[in-house]
């Protein structure tokens, strides 16, 4: 339930689970294109996990790669965005 509501959200998201083979811990995997994109940008953007007073919080990184946005949360960042999310209205 909890993915499909963010791919309402964010529209044409793919959502995918991956592991990380040196540390052996889960890596949730969040792509989407075009206005999607920039939808999935905003969305992690609210989320108060995403930064830190230095810059983009350890553990969550972004890649750009033609016209594709591609997010990587770390495991305990899955964690606390997809419970955030859950609580979003």
């Amino acid at each position: 339930h909890l993915f499909d509501r963010l791919s309402s959200v964010v529209p044409g998201c793919l959502i995918e689970f991956d592991i990380d083979d040196e540390t052996l811990a889960v890596i949730l995997k969040m792509t989407a294109t075009g206005s999607g994109a920039g939808a999935l940008l905003s969305l992690v953007a609210r989320w108060p996990g995403s930064t830190t007073a230095d810059g983009q919080a350890g553990g969550v990184t972004q890649d750009l790669h033609g016209g594709d946005l591609t997010m990587h949360l770390d495991q305990a960042h899955a964690e606390d965005f997809l419970t955030w999310f859950r609580d979003q209205p």
